[in-house]
């Protein structure tokens, strides 16, 4: 797992220093098609094991790899919302990944996600409420 996180490093390098989407788009591709399907999802709930600790850079790299395959991706953000509450990660997950393909092709997950930030807010309206007196 250590050289295939090397590879996304790399990929990383050269998006960000060097200015070269293609090989990260590149790197990308080669990434998933060596892979494949199953080791896919293995490999991005390794990576992305530690939300809270990851940049920018490598949701997106995880986005890109996840393609098609939502399902980890969403498991793996009900799971950091349980864990830390709506943080800046997984903030911008909700944001940058396909809200209506999860919807479409994992409506059951899409559900607890949206269940879990609604008792959230209830949550946290009931500690204001109880906080003023009311």
């Amino acid at each position: 797992m250590e050289e295939m996180k090397w590879i996304l490093r790399e990929a990383i390098y050269g998006k960000r220093v060097l200015k070269d989407s293609k090989l990260f788009d590149v790197s990308v591709e080669v990434f998933a098609v060596q892979v494949g399907d199953g080791r896919k999802a293995r490999f991005l709930k390794y990576y992305l094991s530690d939300l809270p600790a990851l940049s920018s850079d490598q949701l997106d790299i995880s986005i890109k790899i996840a393609g098609e395959n939502v399902k980890v991706l969403l498991e793996i953000l009900i799971e950091g919302i349980a864990k830390k509450g709506l943080d800046k990660n997984c903030t911008y997950l909700l944001e940058n990944i396909d809200l209506v393909k999860c919807k479409k092709l994992e409506p059951d997950l899409y559900k607890d996600i949206f269940n879990n930030l609604m008792q959230m807010k209830n949550s946290k309206t009931s500690e204001i409420n109880t906080l003023k007196g009311g």
